[in-house]
């Protein structure tokens, strides 16, 4: 493996979470950072061998606090942060088209897709969890699905696995 493309993110400081997904024309890169911001970029790539950067866009209104974890899933982009809310973006026009303020009582620390996430209308699901040792599952209109499920310590990180119907956490 070796690194096939390096670029300024843009951010203005620490990038802490990224996600990407294939689009028709190549690839889309988000990246959520300390500086509270998510930012977005297209990889196409070039016929060096490398990728060429272009599109880049900062989503907006920023969130008050680090951005903690990104989930992509087709035109559909949503972020976790500190400041202990969840947002989805529409990509198609980059409109912020749903928030949770509070989604969890202190940061929240992972995000992930669950059964195919399918856009704020589709029938999937995320899942999140936070310092308040809290797993919650949402619409992907960031409704709550269920009520929270109680952790046994605080989890920095959330991952699914779709074929064993599971959700794993990391913690210390």
């Amino acid at each position: 493996m070796e690194c096939a493309c390096k670029w300024w993110s843009g951010h203005a400081a620490a990038v802490m979470c990224a996600a990407a997904v294939r689009v028709a024309h190549g690839d889309r890169l988000a990246t959520g950072s300390r500086d509270h911001c998510v930012r977005l970029l297209d990889l196409q790539p070039s016929p060096t061998g490398s990728w060429e950067a272009s599109n880049r866009r900062l989503l907006e209104p920023p969130h008050y606090d680090g951005v903690q974890a990104l989930v992509l899933s087709g035109d559909f982009l949503y972020s976790a942060s500190r400041d202990s809310s969840l947002k989805c973006w529409n990509l198609a026009d980059d409109s912020l088209t749903h928030s949770v303020m509070n989604a969890h009582k202190g940061w929240v620390t992972g995000l992930c897709g669950v059964g195919g996430v399918g856009g704020a209308s589709g029938g999937g699901r995320l899942a999140s969890v936070g310092r308040d040792q809290a797993l919650r599952l949402w619409s992907c209109a960031l409704r709550a699905a269920a009520p929270p499920a109680a952790l046994p310590d605080v989890p920095h990180a959330l991952a699914a696995a779709p074929a064993a119907h599971a959700l794993y956490t990391a913690g210390r």
